[in-house]
């Protein structure tokens, strides 16, 4: 099953790894892919000690607006060995849930090779017992939700930011 959660409100990786640490409590072997994240959010920790695999970029994370041409060379390399190392991870069944947190922006931004995507795609659609995939992000592209069983969109009615309050360590990161 390929689960998508999309959309402008606030809730996609908070959905994510609520499912995964679902997952975990059921003996699941879980992977976690993050795009474009530096594995420093509160969850990540919490769920690597609980067994999840995690992968994400070398700290610090950029916003892509401000990285250099080397920067995203070295970013986009980074993210298709990690995402390499998930699709071994479910080709030899050692994840049976997958997250690819924000894979959408890291697509868009052209830092994640949507051959590697069409792979573990094809392994989640192909396999009846799994592995799950969970891929989170903002716009979608039509190849992801074309194949997707779950499309679940987060809308965005009111945030806090709106009106200057900042993110709220513990709560929101």
């Amino acid at each position: 099953m390929i689960h998508v959660y999309c959309g402008d409100g606030k809730g996609k990786t908070t959905s994510a790894m609520g499912l995964a640490l679902r997952a975990l409590g059921r003996g699941w072997p879980v992977a976690i892919c993050q795009f474009l994240k530096d594995g420093t959010s509160g969850e990540m920790g919490m769920l690597e000690r609980e067994g999840a695999c995690v992968f994400h970029v070398t700290p610090p994370a950029k916003f892509t607006s401000r990285m250099s041409a080397a920067e995203r060379e070295a970013t986009h390399r980074e993210h298709d060995a990690n995402l390499r190392e998930v699709i071994d991870l479910m080709q030899d069944g050692h994840a049976r849930l997958v997250v690819l947190d924000e894979l959408c922006a890291a697509l868009r931004a052209d830092l994640a090779s949507p051959e590697l995507v069409r792979e573990a795609l094809a392994l989640a659609a192909s396999a009846e017992e799994g592995p799950e995939l969970v891929v989170t992000g903002r716009n979608p592209p039509e190849f992801v939700l074309d194949v997707a069983d779950y499309i679940t969109e987060m809308r965005c009615v009111r945030h806090p930011f709106e009106h200057g309050v900042v993110a709220r360590e513990g709560v929101e990161y």
